[in-house]
């Protein structure tokens, strides 16, 4: 057995249920570093088994990888990365946009404001809080009571 079946075995024996990422690679290229395009999260390995061109992806740390595909020609295998690359970089534009976004979200609330919720299946609850405190963006409340006026 090869070094990493032995891996392999050992962690299914202590009760790992995850694969290193080794084990999806295969033996022509697990000594090989992979390439790593600039803005992306994404490993990528090219390879060819016969002549033929086969290409392999993963994603930040994960084990599985998220293609592996034999191509018919060079040119198509250079589209689907090309394609992957696109894709992460907008991926990790986005979720650098969204983390911006959060950084730089400012509630407005100001102290003596009321909220309120409401909530329930069979019946509808509704709760009413009042600000008594503004922290930056962290706001106190206090509950406050409230009155059902029924009128028909």
């Amino acid at each position: 057995m090869d070094a990493l079946t032995l891996r392999v075995v050992a962690r299914h024996q202590r009760g790992a249920l995850t694969l290193p990422r080794e084990f999806y690679l295969p033996k022509e290229i697990r000594d090989i570093e992979p390439e790593n395009p600039k803005g992306t999260d994404l490993y990528v390995w090219r390879y060819e088994v016969q002549g033929r061109p086969y290409g392999i992806a993963f994603v930040g740390k994960q084990r599985k990888p998220i293609w592996h595909h034999r191509f018919p020609s060079e040119s198509n295998r250079e589209k689907k990365i090309d394609e992957t690359i696109e894709s992460r970089r907008r991926y990790v534009e986005q979720k650098l946009e969204v983390l911006k976004q959060r950084r730089d979200f400012q509630h407005g609330l100001v102290e003596g404001d009321i909220l309120y919720s409401s909530w329930g299946y069979d019946q509808t609850n509704v709760d009413f809080y009042q600000v008594t405190e503004v922290r930056g963006k962290h706001v106190i409340v206090r509950e406050i009571a409230s009155q059902t006026v029924r009128s028909e």
